[in-house]
């Protein structure tokens, strides 16, 4: 008679602590996901700010009016602004980098992509001489390539001196 009643009560005394387990579980993954989600709003009402500087800029720019620098923007993957070159200081044509106005088509060189380009390409990279003269450590920093990624700029590099010679 003593029996059922362990098993009854051992049956019950599981069931509460199931019941707690899952209640605390439950809570915890709630209290993720709305710190997620908080997260998320905060990161959206950043990309409105920064969409609403950016929508002034260039009406100051179809104005006419230079239009202030945008921190916020030029800072969104943590790089600094590069300084802006003068006149003396770009490329002659006939060190075999593009011409003023001309750009090569980085996307030819296995690896790099239309974001890469992109991002090379805002950084002043707009040649394959451009690119060759580059360290493989400063194209890292560039495009922002994590250690995890499959990125070999020192294969562009090989690659974009190759092309620049042609």
């Amino acid at each position: 008679m003593k029996l059922p009643k362990f098993l009854a009560g051992l049956l019950i005394g599981t069931a509460i602590g199931l019941i707690i387990w899952y209640w605390q579980k439950s809570t915890s993954a709630e209290d993720g996901a709305l710190a997620v989600l908080d997260r998320l709003a905060s990161a959206e009402a950043r990309v409105r700010e920064l969409e609403s500087q950016l929508r002034l800029a260039q009406e100051q720019r179809g104005a006419g009016e230079q239009p202030e620098v945008l921190a916020g923007i030029v800072d969104l993957w943590g790089l600094e602004a590069a300084p802006e070159e003068t006149h003396s200081e770009k490329s002659d044509p006939e060190d075999g980098a593009a011409p003023e106005g001309k750009e090569n088509d980085l996307t030819v060189i296995s690896g790099i992509g239309p974001t890469y380009e992109r991002r090379l390409k805002e950084a002043g990279i707009r040649s394959y001489s451009d690119l060759a003269q580059q360290t493989p450590g400063s194209l890292r920093e560039i495009v922002g390539i994590e250690s995890w990624h499959a990125a070999d700029p020192q294969q562009w590099i090989a690659a974009a001196q190759a092309l620049s010679e042609e």
